[in-house]
């Protein structure tokens, strides 16, 4: 018996482009508040990196350029505890 699959939408949408050797990562103005994470290897943590954002305001989004990425990274966006 196969159990039916839904589709699972993740929020906040992340969009990941790449072109010319950079990495461009947009995500939606309501989750300005995110901090962008990295990791090489998934068997450690996500840290936060030193990177620029950039918002788009005629778009809806805030956009993030890596121009150096490693061969292989992993991104997710991190709401921050409150409090903190």
């Amino acid at each position: 018996m196969v159990a039916n699959e839904a589709a699972v939408q993740i929020l906040p949408n992340v969009t990941i482009t790449s072109q010319n050797g950079s990495v461009t990562l947009e995500w939606p103005l309501s989750a300005s508040g995110y901090i962008l994470e990295a990791t090489t290897n998934l068997s450690q943590s996500f840290t936060e990196f030193g990177y620029s954002e950039e918002t788009n305001m005629e778009t809806g989004v805030i956009y993030v350029t890596i121009t150096n990425p490693s061969p292989q990274m992993f991104f997710k966006l991190e709401k921050p505890v409150q409090g903190q």
